[in-house]
This record gives structure tokens, sequence and C-alpha cells, in this order.
């Protein structure tokens, strides 16, 4: 399948409220682009929909220090990183423990 496709059902799932099928999903993308954005976005919603921000984190953190060259003592920096991104994409959590999570 293409990423194109694999990113249309994405998109199927996260509408529809499958955030452990879009996990699926972006693990899939992975195999055929590892540095897709589109993927890590998704996931990293879906881990946070599914109660788990620190999962999310992980991945955000772990893309931007592969990316971006960053070293792991910027912690508090990718954490507000993170936040702005998830913000401005409009693909926060339900509650506002992530936001909290990733302020402290």
């Amino acid at each position: 399948m293409k990423i194109k496709e694999l990113l249309d059902k994405c998109e199927i799932a996260y509408s529809s409220h499958d955030y452990k099928r879009l996990i699926e999903l972006c693990d899939e993308i992975f195999k055929i682009d590892p540095d897709s954005q589109n993927a890590i976005g998704y996931k990293s919603v879906a881990y946070c929909f599914l109660n788990q921000p620190e999962k999310a984190l992980e991945i955000l953190i772990a893309f931007r220090i592969s990316k971006r060259g960053l070293k792991s003592k910027d912690l508090k920096q990718l954490k507000k990183i993170c936040l702005v991104e998830a913000l401005y994409h409009k693909q926060t959590c339900q509650n506002t423990d992530v936001e909290n999570h990733l302020l402290n």
C-alpha cells in the first residue's frame, strides 16, 4: 500500500476515534518512510487520546532530537515545542493532563 492510501486510512481512523488502528497504520507508514511527519503527528495524537501522554511525548521528542540534532538536556524546551506544535495543529487531547505534563 502507498503512503497516500495509508494516510487516507489514518484520517478515517482518526475521524472515527479508532486510535489503536491509527497507531497500526502509522507503524505501516514508518516501514515505508521512517521520517513521515504526518505519521508522527497522528501517532502522538493517538497516544494522547488513549491517555498515554508520556508515550506521545516520547515520539515527538525522539523525532525532534533525530531531525534537529538536539540534546536530551533540552527536554524542557522540547516539551514546550511539542505542546506548541500540538496546539498549532489543533490535535490536543481531551483533557488538560497532557498540557500539564508537557509544561512541567
